[in-house]
């Protein structure tokens, strides 16, 4: 898992192109590039893609003219659904589903704010959940219905917890370098990654420990 940790940090760092741009259309920096055609998959250039609960469907950043939108589709590519429709430089970083499949949170800058927002899975009830000046990112929407994150509130980038039912949220870690990454592990145990002097080393919080209130007390990997 810690392999999947790193490429997942490395993913919602922007350091992936996706590879399924439809066989046959240029690159949009080559000449004759063009749109590929609508209701398939394809994109000029996407990121992030993640399946559905269920698998029936994936999400993604569809990223034109210097603005990135999320797009959903069948898992087959067919169906594809543009769920926001910026064109102002908005830029999102990452997104996931929530647990039942109806919502998605996303990492978005917009205005000169880093925020997560929710948006139901049809496009609808789009809001934010932080609205602030510091920055949010690395969204993971856990099979315990809460959602994972990284802030940089206080200063240092740690890793926070929001819960939708309770609109309450409140800060996991208490490291003095940077957090980022989390993810849950099926025994309810919080895995990210830390910064250290060598790079980035994975770290786990018991899952007692990663409640409202509770003092985590992180183990290296």
């Amino acid at each position: 898992w810690v392999t999947t940790l790193q490429q997942r940090y490395e993913a919602q760092a922007g350091a992936v192109r996706a590879e399924g741009v439809i066989e046959g259309v240029p690159d949009p920096g080559s000449q004759g590039a063009h749109p590929p055609p609508e209701g398939t998959l394809a994109t000029w250039r996407e990121s992030g893609r993640v399946s559905s609960p269920d698998g029936a469907r994936v999400a993604f950043l569809e990223a034109r003219d210097g603005t990135r939108n999320v797009v959903i589709a069948r898992s087959d590519g067919s169906e594809t659904t543009k769920l926001t429709h910026f064109d102002d430089g908005t830029w999102m970083q990452a997104l996931d589903w929530s647990p039942d499949g109806s919502h998605l949170v996303v990492a978005m800058y917009r205005n000169g704010q880093q925020d997560l927002y929710v948006l139901g899975a049809d496009g609808s009830d789009a809001r934010p959940i932080t609205s602030d000046g510091w920055e949010e990112l690395d969204p993971a929407w856990e099979a315990d219905g809460r959602i994972y994150y990284r802030s940089d509130e206080g200063g240092i980038p740690n890793i926070w917890a929001y819960d939708p039912a309770s609109r309450s949220r409140w800060q996991i870690t208490h490291v003095i370098g940077a957090a980022a990454a989390p993810s849950l592990a099926p025994e309810g145990d919080l895995l990210y990654l830390r910064a250290n002097a060598d790079g980035w080393e994975p770290y786990r919080v018991p899952a007692t420990q990663v409640g409202p209130g509770a003092r985590e007390a992180p183990v290296s990997l």
